[in-house]
């Protein structure tokens, strides 16, 4: 079958993979490929987190969260395992999740996480009583991208540049199926009131001799071997997407709240973190929807020709992307 992906960001490179390997054509169209898509300005760990509001979800969207999050790590892991983690921007670190209070893991986190750690803790930096210590995978995200969109390529997608701004240019894309992994763009396409953009920034630190993530609410600490990224904010309500003081100020002042209390301790070593060292910052903005992702076929916008929903991921893009891709290939395969 001919498959047209409206959208070149993770979501949709992993999906044009997941198709080309089950046996079907590819073209994936997008005026922004990378490393300008939204993707290409995140910070980004395998950890499903901010894909929803609690109590807005559909029914069983619960466990959809658990597949996809699933088959991404299995995925993830064969990478890893392959020996082409470092030519594709992927990584395994060790990262500590804080709370100001006990939270529990969804039950599939420890089915995938064999090694989570989730416990009370005396000695976690201030306000802090509560943590989830596990390994996972952490991106590369501007070489993770570009290695996607080579492996497509490779696989014989076809990527065209072109602005789907409408439903007239939406009805003109070629193919059998269309899938529509526009992201945020969703919500000027379709009018979906449950999809909001959320803006984060990142704040790019020298690389520190720290081997550890941390995160909480919604700040993180992601080291790597070119920088150490602060983040990321989720903010509802803001006036541009430039990077501001204010939220500079928001992370950096929270992150330096950090630091481990004894040198056995989880947190930040102390002194590492210097303001002078900061060298970059970016903002971006995420499409998240608050019913969570919509994954569906739509029978009706465009006559003739199944549409397949596939935006609305919020803080979980990188973790759902294989899953969601996969579950495509598998819906494409009995349209």
């Amino acid at each position: 079958m001919q498959v047209t992906i409206v959208g070149a960001g993770v979501v949709g490179l992993c999906c044009a993979i997941e198709l080309l390997e089950a046996g079907h054509k590819v073209t994936v169209v997008a005026d922004r490929q990378s490393p300008r898509t939204d993707s290409d300005r995140a910070g980004a760990i395998w950890l499903p987190l901010l894909s929803n509001e609690d109590g807005e979800e559909p029914a069983g969207y619960l466990d959809r969260v658990a597949s996809w999050s699933r088959t991404s790590w299995s995925r993830l892991t064969r990478l890893v395992d392959s020996g082409l983690g470092p030519a594709a921007g992927v990584r395994m670190l060790r990262n500590h999740e804080l709370f100001r209070t006990p939270a529990e893991p969804p039950p599939y986190l420890p089915e995938i996480l064999s090694d989570i750690q989730v416990t009370d803790d005396d000695r976690l930096p201030a306000g802090f009583e509560y943590r989830w210590t596990f390994a996972t995978y952490a991106f590369d995200v501007p070489r993770y991208l570009a290695w996607l969109g080579t492996s497509a390529r490779a696989l014989g997608a076809e990527v065209l540049n072109g602005r789907v701004g409408s439903l007239d240019q939406l009805a003109e894309v070629p193919g059998d199926t269309v899938v529509n992994c526009t992201g945020r763009r969703a919500a000027e396409l379709f009018g979906d009131p449950f999809l909001r953009p959320v803006k984060g920034q990142l704040l790019f630190h020298d690389p520190i001799p720290m081997t550890d993530a941390f995160g909480a609410d919604e700040y993180g600490v992601l080291p790597g071997p070119d920088a150490c990224v602060l983040g990321s904010l989720f903010t509802f309500d803001f006036d541009d997407e430039e990077p501001s003081q204010a939220d500079g100020e928001r992370i950096w002042n929270e992150i330096l709240r950090w630091e481990r209390v004894a040198d056995d301790a989880v947190g930040i070593p102390p002194g590492l973190l210097r303001r002078s060292r900061i060298r970059k910052v970016q903002a971006g903005v995420r499409p998240y929807r608050v019913r969570g992702v919509r994954f569906e076929v739509d029978s009706d916008t465009l006559a003739g020709r199944p549409l397949i929903h596939d935006y609305g991921h919020g803080g979980s893009g990188f973790t759902f992307s294989w899953g969601c891709g996969r579950d495509v290939a598998e819906l494409v395969t009995t349209l």
